[in-house]
């Protein structure tokens, strides 16, 4: 079950979906509370295809992560609200006229509500992010043993 306010509490189902689905393998970057542009993205990851995703977790205040993860998608290649509330009909269209995808956690089995459409953003943007991920960013955790402490996926 998720733990009412802890936003954390999203981050293992989501990595053990994005690893069973193969959207994220064992060669990707994975950054968690990943600093960019004066700001916080909750999860970032450049996958070996050098694909950029990023995922906003939020138990609620649906608002602020739209506003958040349409911020991502100026430079990211997909941006990602993970919640484990299903998002009003208000959200679920303004993420489909944003082209942000949406995770729902619901008991832990993560569901994905809507995709997010591939976009290239900005290209010197771009790069200094790849290559910021490319520094700050460790491997993407083997779910199968064990997921890292996030202590050790903290960006600082």
């Amino acid at each position: 079950m998720i733990e009412p306010r802890r936003e954390a509490s999203l981050l293992a189902p989501l990595l053990t979906w994005l690893a069973v689905h193969k959207r994220l393998g064992a060669s990707c970057r994975l950054a968690v509370e990943f600093p960019w542009l004066g700001r916080r993205v909750d999860a970032a990851a450049l996958t070996s295809t050098g694909r950029l995703l990023a995922f906003e977790l939020k138990i609620d205040n649906h608002s602020r992560a739209m506003e958040q993860a349409s911020c991502n998608k100026l430079v990211f290649d997909r941006s990602y609200i993970v919640t484990s509330k299903m998002p009003t009909t208000r959200i679920l269209k303004a993420a489909q006229r944003a082209s942000v995808g949406i995770i729902l956690i619901d008991r832990v089995h993560p569901t994905l509500v809507c995709e997010s459409a591939i976009s290239r953003g900005n290209a010197a943007a771009r790069e200094r992010l790849v290559r910021s991920l490319r520094a700050k960013g460790g491997p993407f955790p083997d779910v199968r043993q064990r997921l890292l402490p996030l202590s050790e996926l903290r960006c600082d």
